[in-house]
């Protein structure tokens, strides 16, 4: 190996030109095991192309074994930031996972974030090891804590797009007054887009002044005063404010309150 190695680097790249060219994605992923060097001529073939299309990863438990080998020779690549992957979806973690806690570590340029049902010191651990966060999508059911805005705080000057779906039950098991309330989001000064259940947020004046789009998940309760409300607050401190949707579970219970 070391003989092989002191060849010029025009000679060693041809090694994984040619397995690139007989399309052994295997084989390119084993010859990253086999040196450094190796390793910085290969990424390249492995990991060419980003397009909007191509820059999700899965983590799955129900994915064949050997599927999280190309995830570890990501992590370890020598790519500019910008060309690195921007989104890890399809995280299926009920219990902690120092597994993908150590592969974002490796990989903190993740600019958003598309997670489904962690606990909440995982996904603190995820969110901590991410240098600057601009888009976070969480969804979770059932979900007993609220604290995901804490979980947010060290990327509030980053963070230009929440969405957050806890699929709370209907008012006929929670009422309105009793559905457990987010944090203010006034400290995130960027956020722009944000997207929630509706009854986790009754008061709108934890909504930041920056805010552009918002919409709701679900809608169990009458959504008349939060309109009005938002009506008025558009002519003063939300003033680009633009509402994205209301998703109701039944149209007459949700938004017109009729039971």
């Amino acid at each position: 190996m070391a003989n092989l190695l002191s060849l010029p680097a025009e000679i060693l790249l041809l090694i994984p030109s040619y397995i690139h060219s007989v399309g052994d994605a295997n084989g390119l992923l084993n010859l990253c095991l086999t040196s450094r060097t190796l390793r910085t001529f290969t990424q390249p073939l492995i990991f060419r192309d980003y397009d909007r299309t191509d820059d999700y990863i899965h983590s799955n438990q129900n994915h064949k074994e050997g599927r999280i080998g190309p995830l570890l020779c990501f992590t370890q690549t020598h790519l500019p930031v910008t060309d690195k992957v921007k989104f890890l979806s399809g995280i299926m973690a009920a219990k902690a996972n120092p597994l993908l806690v150590l592969l974002i570590s490796q990989a903190p340029n993740l600019e958003e974030l598309d997670l489904m049902t962690s606990d909440e010191a995982t996904l603190s651990k995820i969110v901590n090891s991410c240098k600057r966060l601009e888009g976070f999508v969480y969804i979770a059911s059932p979900c007993n804590s609220h604290q995901y805005i804490s979980v947010l705080e060290p990327h509030k000057s980053s963070l230009g797009a929440i969405s957050i779906d806890l699929h709370r039950a209907d008012r006929s098991v929670c009422h309105w007054d009793e559905c457990p309330q987010y944090d203010s989001f006034v400290s995130f000064t960027n956020l722009y887009r944000l997207k929630l259940e509706q009854g986790s947020i009754q008061d709108l004046t934890a909504l930041p002044a920056s805010l552009e789009v918002l919409g709701f998940h679900l809608c169990d309760y009458p959504v008349f005063d939060m309109l009005d409300t938002l009506i008025e607050m558009s002519q003063t401190s939300l003033q680009s404010l633009y509402l994205d949707n209301l998703d109701a579970r039944c149209f007459s219970v949700g938004i017109l309150g009729l039971t």
